[in-house]
């Protein structure tokens, strides 16, 4: 982007010499600007904060514009402030001095020096988060900053809110003098050109910017005669070894590169209401609908099961035991209770850790139904183990049948088990 000190490139202002308070001496007297002509080098050249003159551009635009005396007025995007005191000593407005980049402290004691402290307020805000009422100002102006935020399609409905009916909008400053069609940059523009550039507009832009809104109605939109002529004076003043830009406005002449101006007065249409009802807490709930919630918590209880199982821990699975549970092992009668087949399978792993070496437990789903607070799991399972006191492997296949029920508060607990071993290769032939 241009030349902006500490804020876009990072570059330091040029030294703040006599010497070059005396060329702007006589830079900063223009016929063009016989108001800003008035104010003294030193104060202009302190309070440098872009790529222009903010006081050549705000009297270029106050000039457009209907300012009386006891208007409060926004000056958004103000840097440090010269363009805030400007139009309080002026034309008498109230402004609120705002701006986002530049330090709060520092603009407020330059409008104190400046004694105008009780006409002009410091705000510290972003433009899109700004701390006003609706319909607080009788105009709100902006001097070569509304190209950061203001290209946005949203943003006049937002920014509008904060004007009254019949209220002046308007702004100032680097634009095009053509909008580039589809050959894109000009070739001489395109050492200088970079990507963020391309907030810069025409004049004739910005209208159908704003008007096709509805929420104004623009009555200017117009480029400064001569304007690439000021921005290169300006450059030349105060940033003499920023050689690129000069070097594209001196080739440019003017073709593409100038200040636009734009005001316009806000009609009666009321922007769109910024959607404020959404609840910005967080509420949990579930991820997914309830069947598919219901498979998924399913089976992450089956896993925990065989989890538990494999590592021999009675209380996490005791834990996923509904309290009638029924367990109707192979060959031996049911056991119903869960006291009692706790009891049962405290004994199983028992007798498991004593008599067989796990290699691995499997089970493998082959149906799994959910109907109401009852759910089904029908499968087969395969334990692969050593027999301790053979030291011979042994595989036992088996098949299952798992009954789910619901309990309070929609958790799923083991209601019913039954499974029983199938025979092996051997046997089956």
């Amino acid at each position: 982007m241009w030349w902006t000190p500490s804020v876009t490139t990072g570059r330091s202002a040029v030294p703040f010499t006599r010497d070059l308070v005396s060329r702007a001496a006589d830079r900063l007297v223009n016929p063009q600007f016989p108001r800003a002509s008035a104010y003294d080098p030193d104060w202009i050249l302190a309070a440098v904060s872009g790529g222009a003159n903010s006081l050549w551009l705000t009297e270029w635009l106050g000039s457009a514009m209907d300012l009386r005396p006891g208007m409060r007025v926004l000056d958004l995007g103000c840097g440090r402030g010269a363009s805030s005191v400007f139009l309080h000593r002026e034309f008498g407005v109230d402004v609120w001095a705002t701006d986002l980049w530049f330090d709060a402290d520092e603009r407020a004691q330059r409008i104190r020096d400046a004694g105008v402290d009780a006409g002009v307020t410091v705000v510290a805000a972003d433009a899109r988060a700004l701390p006003f009422s609706p319909g607080f100002f009788d105009a709100i102006v902006s001097i070569d900053s509304f190209f950061y935020y203001g290209t946005d399609d949203l943003y006049l409905n937002y920014l509008a809110r904060y004007l009254k009916p019949g209220g002046a909008l308007g702004i100032a400053g680097a634009g095009l003098m053509r909008e580039f069609g589809e050959d894109g940059v000009p070739d001489h523009l395109r050492a200088w050109w970079t990507q963020d550039l391309w907030c810069l507009h025409s004049a004739a832009w910005w209208r159908q910017h704003w008007q096709k809104t509805g929420l104004v109605d623009v009555s200017v939109a117009d480029a400064m005669p001569d304007g690439w002529q000021r921005w290169l004076d300006w450059h030349r003043l105060v940033a003499p070894d920023n050689a690129m830009e000069i070097a594209a406005l001196e080739v440019d002449q003017g073709r593409c590169l100038g200040y636009a101006r734009v005001v316009a007065r806000r009609t009666s249409i009321e922007p769109a209401e910024i959607a404020t009802s959404i609840n910005p807490d967080y509420t949990p709930a579930h991820l997914l609908r309830e069947a598919q919630r219901d498979e998924v918590a399913l089976r992450a209880l089956a896993d925990q099961m065989v989890q538990a199982e494999i590592a021999g821990d009675v209380d996490a699975l005791a834990a996923t035991l509904a309290d009638d549970v029924v367990l109707i092992p192979p060959v031996v009668p049911a056991v119903e209770g869960k006291t009692l087949c706790v009891e049962l399978i405290r004994e199983v792993m028992r007798r498991n850790a004593l008599e067989i070496d796990r290699r691995s437990l499997t089970y493998t789903s082959l149906e799994l139904r959910v109907t109401g607070s009852i759910a089904i799991d029908r499968g087969l399972y395969l334990h692969d183990m050593v027999i301790k006191e053979t030291g011979l492997p042994f595989e036992e296949r088996g098949q299952y049948l798992r009954v789910f029920r619901r309990a309070p508060g929609g958790t799923w607990q083991v209601h019913r088990v039954i499974w029983n071993m199938l025979p092996g290769e051997d046997e089956e032939s």
